[in-house]
């Protein structure tokens, strides 16, 4: 809502569209982890990537317009929903290829029912893709605040810091570290 009370400002709208991804990804989480079976934890799983793979696009939109780089890029901003869109696709039809999840299970050994996801080939297209935008994000940040002057250098590092921790958990997921996926509470906890 801050978002839109502001939209006069570069990015305002893309940070409260990116902002309502994170919500739409954090708030399905909760029916990810209390789903009784693996059949509900794949619906939520689902739900979830609607916020997934929407939030690199738009905040890279924010960040471009906030930095105003993208200015120039305007018309060639919507060809970076292709793969988002063939992601959401691809996830709601797994069932018929496994190209996105080739088996999901639940972990009995925890204490809570928590799934467990091996991914598949388009798996890691999507998480390239996506981490590709989340990069670039972080490139002009770092841009944006040397090219800044001196009084706004710290808005560009709590912008810079709100990235890098649940960048931090997600790969740590990804990579294998942390067996459940961190990044919704990470958003969380930087959104603050």
């Amino acid at each position: 809502i801050y978002g839109l009370r502001q939209r006069r400002n570069p990015g305002a709208i893309w940070f409260s569209v990116a902002c309502l991804s994170v919500f739409l990804w954090s708030s399905t989480c909760v029916g990810e982890v209390f789903a009784p079976n693996v059949a509900g934890k794949i619906f939520w799983s689902k739900v979830q990537y609607l916020g997934i793979v929407g939030f690199p696009v738009f905040s890279f939109f924010f960040v471009g317009f906030f930095t105003q780089y993208l200015k120039k890029f305007h018309r060639f901003l919507p060809a970076l929903f292709a793969v988002p869109l063939v992601s959401l696709l691809i996830v709601w039809t797994n069932e018929s290829h496994h190209w996105f999840w080739t088996n999901v299970y639940i972990d009995t050994a925890k204490t809570i029912l928590h799934p467990v996801y091996e991914y598949g080939w388009y798996f890691k297209v999507h998480t390239l893709y996506s981490y590709t935008l989340v990069a670039a994000s972080l490139l002009l940040l770092l841009w944006g605040r040397a090219r800044s002057q001196h009084g706004q250098h710290k808005r560009f590092a709590l912008l810079l810091t709100a990235y890098v921790f649940p960048l931090a958990g997600s790969l740590g997921y990804l990579l294998g570290f942390i067996s459940f996926d961190p990044t919704p509470i990470g958003f969380a906890v930087t959104s603050v």
